[in-house]
C-alpha cells in the first residue's frame, strides 16, 4: 500500500539534528529522516556534531540531485543552535521543520543504561529542541516553524 505525501514538504526548509548517523550497517533515524525529507522535496540542513558523518548524509542527498547544507555543532550549546538556525535561513531563506534527533549513544549503550543516563539523553534532546525553536522564531521573523518532530512525536502548531 502506497501513501501519497506529495507536496507536504515540497519547498520547505528542514533541519535534522543527529543526521550524521552512526557507523555500521543500516541507517539511523537522523540520516533516514534527512534523506526522506529531501526526497519529498524539502531543502535539508544536515546537522551533526561529526563533520564526516554529516558530509556523508549530505552527499547521499545531493547525489540524488536534492538540496542539502551541512551544519556541524553541539546541540547542547545555545550558540550552536542559533548558528544552526542561521545556516538554514542564510542558505535557504526560511525554517519550516525541525527534526530533533541529536544524541551520542549507541543502541547498546541505551539498552544497558541506568535510568539516570536515559534521563540525560532525553534532557539533551529536550535542550536542543527548546534552544533551537526560540532562535528560529527570533531569526526567521515572519516564518513559523511548521512542525517539530521530537523522538517520533509531531508537534505542529
Amino acid at each position: 500500500m502506497t501513501h501519497s505525501r506529495a507536496g507536504r514538504v515540497e519547498g520547505k526548509v528542514a533541519i535534522v539534528t543527529g543526521a550524521g548517523s552512526t557507523p555500521g550497517p543500516g541507517m539511523a533515524t537522523g540520516r533516514a529522516s534527512a534523506i526522506v525529507l529531501a526526497r519529498e522535496g524539502a531543502h535539508v540542513v544536515v546537522a551533526d556534531i561529526r563533520a564526516d558523518r554529516a558530509e556523508q548524509t549530505a552527499a547521499m542527498i545531493t547525489d540524488e540531485d536534492r538540496s542539502a547544507a551541512i551544519f556541524v555543532g553541539d546541540m547542547t550549546l545555545a550558540s550552536d543552535c542559533e548558528a544552526m538556525v542561521a545556516t538554514a535561513v542564510e542558505r535557504f531563506g526560511a525554517l519550516d521543520i525541525l527534526v530533533n534527533n541529536s544524541d551520542r549513544r549507541t543502541p547498546e549503550e541505551v539498552i544497558t543504561s541506568h535510568a539516570s543516563v536515559i534521563d540525560h539523553i532525553l534532557g539533551r534532546r529536550s535542550k536542543a529542541a527548546s534552544r533551537a525553536r526560540p532562535d528560529a522564531a527570533r531569526t526567521v521573523g515572519e516564518h513559523v516553524i511548521a512542525g517539530l518532530v521530537e523522538n517520533g512525536v509531531i508537534d505542529a502548531p
